[in-house]
């Protein structure tokens, strides 16, 4: 097949798969209750929905077995879980309920004694309700009549609000009661296993948003810990580690009855069949009520001819451990991969918590490249490992690395991405955090290695150093350069956008990373001046991203004050100060972390690394320096916070935002001199002060003049002439950019115009003479200035003003800021 063809199979679910191939016959029972049925006429009288949308259905007990029955069609184009529980007239489960999933467009009759005991059916009121999907189901029960399913109708509440609040997942609910005291550790390890498998038993109030979370490895904690647990606790927990093909396992009438397994061998269901291929290394079963023979033989040549040799050759020397001479293995030394209706995939060791065969509990419904993650569960169960795969040190890279395992087997599948967010919107988090789903999205780490290195082998090195340590030390050791050189660079592809949006390219890709200031408008609003401080306070192996954007010419003066990677403080400076002082910080106090910024300029995007700058400016003004978009991204590459996250060495980086001119100010200029027989005017109608060149040294920015100056005597005198404006030294103009609020500079300017060496002849009184062209361009002149500093206006984009020191002398200037075209 062509990797087009590959393509759209691994795009399929495995309903989608299985139209596309054809209906093959399935095997066992050909007909009656749980037979996928042709799809009926939407809108039957008879029919009521639920949906994710839809409050759950309370309907009317069973009075005859006969009769138990309940249709569920898909109407909605779009799968979902539902349960039907019987409840007691307080509206309390009797038992754990049946989950049923339907796929698209899928019809299902399911006879509820099969897996619900008679006596919790007989007389009592059944709880129809959605667990999870998207879809919607039609519900017509057998057994009630059409003026009872009116009477359903009629009394059922109001639909949900589509706004719903935002939950926890039920797993964290549970942790947060078992750490409040609420919940003892037994009670809160069964409840955890009720959500795992969206048993009813589990009570309203630990009942969160499991929509996010596809598959669990709790069920290795509960193995490793069972010996610890109550005769009850064990009792009650036996069904849910032994395969659903068995009596004695969760799902048979009997073990819902009694809560707890047989104590009788391992006996196959009569309801259950497999398929496999010769001296193939892989079994899939299936319930024959639900007619799965045609996905099974899907799942499994997936499994035997595609994911499971990529995962041989990617786990070199260390192949699936045997699960023969096990007791209730399935009947032979093979994988054993189970289609189940359950609300999430499991993978589930025989014993213990590591180095161990296992089984695979499948969602019925799930996509196809769902199986190649579970399956690399039970590589990652093969290992010996230094502590448990469940355990927070573990189990974050054994979700993340799984999901990478989707992307490296069917790298046109794109499944995977569902969860990219969970990492990308929340990039402030550690990498290892043990938590869903994040540690799902945490696999972006392990696409973007081996994305750009075209190497896999980290995968399998860091497995074997779990052995002696956590995985995150591990995954160091493993990594081409460690964590050290990885993250800063992954970090930076996280961002997803122009200019670095390999993601995109790579995979289509397209989630980008949380911005802390996102997108934020610098334009006029910012004036007169501005400064954002940035939050960059950083957990280990977590990353922080602040965007500018800068629409318009407003904004002409830009700096970054660096107090990630160095001790930013402020210096006192008299009558001018404080100014920002960025100090060396010590090693310990930055190490890991770094500073790196993306600019666009003109249109172009451009890189560069800031850990080693104190401070970056920009003038805007000028044409190389036109930023038009800004990105900071700080990261911090450090494996734990044993010292505590980072925080800045001193006061916190700053962003320093003006519409202060920075280019050139052009305009006119006047000197006025009244002597006691003549008036001398020094006028410069073309004065242009142009930025010297060279790079920007805060918080000054020096010009210099060009243009003439015309000398002009009145008042009995006569004469005069036009000189240019060529004296580097006493001509000049400085303005104070980039300086914190509480400087007495802060948007002041000053300078000097004097062309000293030029005589012009006048007479006087008939006399000849010589006049010099005097201080043309006075602003402030001194040393200090004098107070009040003389302020650019509101804009920044003008200087005007008068100078008059006494009644003889008399500046005036009006100038305005011009962009370098």
């Amino acid at each position: 097949m062509s990797r087009w063809g590959v393509a759209i199979w691994c795009g399929l679910t495995a309903s989608a798969a299985f139209a596309a191939a054809g209906r093959l016959a399935p095997r066992g029972r050909q007909a009656g209750p749980g037979a996928v049925e042709p799809a009926a006429g939407a809108g039957s009288d008879r029919a009521l929905s639920v949906g994710v949308e839809l409050t759950p259905l309370r309907l009317p007990g069973i009075v005859d077995l006969e009769q138990d029955v309940i249709r569920l069609r898909e109407v909605a184009g779009s799968g979902i879980t539902v349960r039907v529980t019987p409840v007691d007239e307080r509206g309390t489960p009797v038992d754990g309920g049946r989950v049923v999933i339907l796929r698209a467009d899928e019809t299902r009759s399911v006879r509820l004694s099969e897996t619900l005991p008679a006596e919790d059916l007989i007389g009592r009121r059944l709880l129809v309700e959605t667990l999870g999907g998207t879809g919607r189901a039609e519900i017509d029960a057998a057994w009630l009549t059409p003026a009872e399913l009116g009477a359903v109708a009629a009394t059922r509440p109001p639909r949900r609000h589509l706004q719903r609040a935002v939950l926890p997942t039920s797993e964290a609910l549970i942790d947060q009661a078992e750490a409040s005291g609420a919940l003892d550790h037994e009670t809160a390890v069964l409840y955890h296993v009720y959500a795992i498998f969206g048993d009813a038993r589990l009570p309203g109030a630990y009942r969160g948003d499991d929509s996010s979370v596809t598959d669990s490895l709790y069920l290795a904690t509960v193995l490793g810990e069972l010996s610890t647990y109550s005769a009850a606790t064990q009792a009650a927990l036996q069904p849910f580690l032994i395969p659903p093909s068995y009596q004695q396992g969760y799902g048979d009438a009997s073990v819902m009855a009694s809560g707890h397994a047989s104590s009788v061998g391992c006996n196959i269901s009569a309801d259950w069949s497999y398929v496999e291929t010769a001296k193939g290394k892989v079994r899939v079963w299936f319930d024959v009520n639900n007619h799965d023979e045609a996905f099974a033989r899907l799942f499994l040549a997936q499994a035997e001819n595609t994911i499971l040799p990529k995962l041989e050759a990617l786990m070199t020397g260390h192949p699936l451990l045997s699960d023969g001479g096990l007791s209730c293995n399935g009947g032979s030394d093979q994988l054993d991969v189970y289609l189940c209706d359950q609300p999430r995939s499991l993978t589930v060791p025989y014993s213990g918590c590591s180095d161990s065969p296992v089984f695979i509990r499948l969602r019925r419904d799930t996509a196809v490249a769902l199986l190649a993650h579970e399956m690399f569960h039970a590589f990652q169960f093969s290992l010996p490992l230094a502590g448990c795969l469940a355990s927070a040190e573990y189990h974050w890279w054994s979700e993340a690395s799984a999901q990478w395992a989707q992307d490296y087997i069917y790298p046109y599948d794109q499944s995977e991405q569902s969860d990219a967010s969970s990492l990308l919107f929340h990039p402030d988090l550690p990498l290892d955090l043990n938590s869903e789903p994040h540690w799902y999205g945490a696999y972006l780490l392990a696409f973007y290695v081996y994305r750009s290195t075209g190497s896999a082998d980290f995968i399998r090195t860091s497995w074997e150093g779990c052995a002696t340590q956590s995985a995150v030390k591990a995954l160091d050791a493993a990594l081409p350069g460690g964590f050290d050189d990885i993250w800063p660079k992954f970090a930076l592809h996280n961002w997803n956008h122009d200019p670095v949006d390999d993601y995109t390219k790579w995979d289509s890709l397209k989630t980008s990373a949380y911005t802390a200031v996102p997108g934020l408008t610098a334009d006029a609003s910012a004036l007169p001046d501005r400064e954002v401080t940035l939050k960059v306070g950083l957990q280990h192996l977590s990353a922080t991203y602040k965007h500018f954007v800068f629409p318009d010419t407003s904004i002409s003066s830009v700096a970054f004050w660096n107090g990630v990677t160095y001790d930013l403080e402020t210096k006192a400076v008299p009558t001018f100060g404080p100014f920002w002082d960025p100090q060396n910080a010590s090693p310990d106090a930055v190490k890991g972390i770094k500073v790196q910024a993306l600019m666009k300029i003109n249109g172009t995007w451009t890189q560069d690394d800031w850990t080693g700058k104190p401070y970056v400016a920009f003038c805007r003004d000028l044409k190389a320096e036109r930023l038009e978009e800004l990105v900071i991204i700080v990261s911090n590459s450090r494996l734990d916070d044993s010292g505590g996250s980072f925080q800045p060495p001193g006061m916190t980086p700053v962003v320093w935002l003006s519409g202060f001119g920075c280019y050139q100010w052009q305009g006119k200029a006047t000197y006025t001199l009244v002597g006691g027989d003549y008036t001398q005017t020094d006028t410069t109608n073309n004065l242009v002060w142009t930025r010297v060149p060279g790079p920007t040294q805060p918080p000054t920015v020096r010009y210099a003049a060009t243009g003439d100056v015309t000398v002009a005597v009145s008042n009995g005198c006569s004469g005069g002439g036009t000189v240019p404006l060529a004296d580097p030294v006493n001509d000049f103009l400085m303005t104070w950019n980039y300086l914190p609020a509480a400087a007495g500079a802060l948007r002041a300017y000053q300078g000097q115009g004097l062309e000293a060496t030029t005589m012009l002849p006048i007479t006087c009184q008939g006399v000849p003479g010589y006049a010099e062209a005097g201080i043309w361009f006075n602003v402030l002149s001194g040393s200090p200035p004098g107070i009040p500093f003389v302020l650019v206006s509101a804009d920044g984009k003008h200087m005007t003003g008068t100078f008059s020191p006494g009644p003889a002398l008399t500046w005036t200037w009006d100038l305005h800021a011009v962009q370098e075209p």
